[in-house]
């Protein structure tokens, strides 16, 4: 029998009825609806946070061998009948990367959404979860700092753009110095998303990342200084 953290109870006490709600509201959030967003907003981290526990129970299942029930049921089974289907490759990347998510996590204060931690683990395989963590984190509060919403294919040009400089690199030390010290620098491409907004805002996209490279730079200088 499962225990069942989570019900429909706990949600009825926190987010109101969605028919509820009047779609002509207008105006400042009031202290209630600032409230209520709250409430949204953490049930989106509670859900990308239960995706990294679920690769770490996996783990535990699968090195315990817990799969194997009455003793003859195998791990592609246990899948099937207990995760509805859920394919053994999909199984694998989940225990390969909830120890970067988590790390993330713990470093951010909120969890990273499942589209940049399947863009960071590269990094994180070049150099390690923490380093990874600390890389991810000081680009998001620079996005944050120059009012520059953090994407996906922001987070995959520098990862590529970090690695590249570490092609060749045998030794562990020198190639993880390599990445981080690209990762730090401005990518030389621009996505198609920021050439259209470059030509509707007159360069504002340009700016912008200049605006992020500048936080970026200040956040790692003060990390030195620590």
């Amino acid at each position: 029998m499962r225990l069942k953290p989570f019900t429909m109870e706990h949600w009825g006490l926190t987010l109101p009825d969605v028919d509820g709600t009047p779609e002509t509201a207008h105006g400042p959030l009031d202290e209630h609806e600032q409230r209520l967003l709250a409430e949204a907003h953490q049930a989106v981290d509670d859900a990308r946070t239960a995706r990294w526990m679920l690769g770490y129970s996996l783990e535990v299942v699968r090195r315990r061998r817990l799969y194997r029930g009455d003793g003859t049921r195998t791990w592609e089974q246990y899948l099937q009948q207990e995760h509805d289907g859920l394919s053994t490759s999909e199984a694998d990347r989940l225990q390969k990367t909830w120890r970067l998510a988590r790390t993330v996590q713990k470093e951010l204060g909120r969890p990273l959404p499942d589209s940049h931690l399947r863009k960071l683990q590269p990094y994180a395989e070049r150099t390690s979860d923490q380093e990874a963590a600390h890389a991810y984190a000081e680009l998001y509060w620079a996005h944050q700092a120059g009012g520059v919403r953090l994407v996906t294919n922001r987070v995959e040009q520098r990862v590529k753009k970090a690695l590249a400089a570490a092609k060749g690199v045998s030794h562990p030390t020198e190639r993880s110095q390599a990445v981080s010290a690209a990762w730090t620098t401005t990518p030389e491409a621009v996505m198609p998303t920021q050439r259209v907004e470059a030509r509707e805002q007159g360069g504002v996209s340009s700016r912008s990342s200049d605006s992020v490279d500048a936080a970026l730079q200040l956040l790692i200088l003060q990390r030195c200084l620590c």
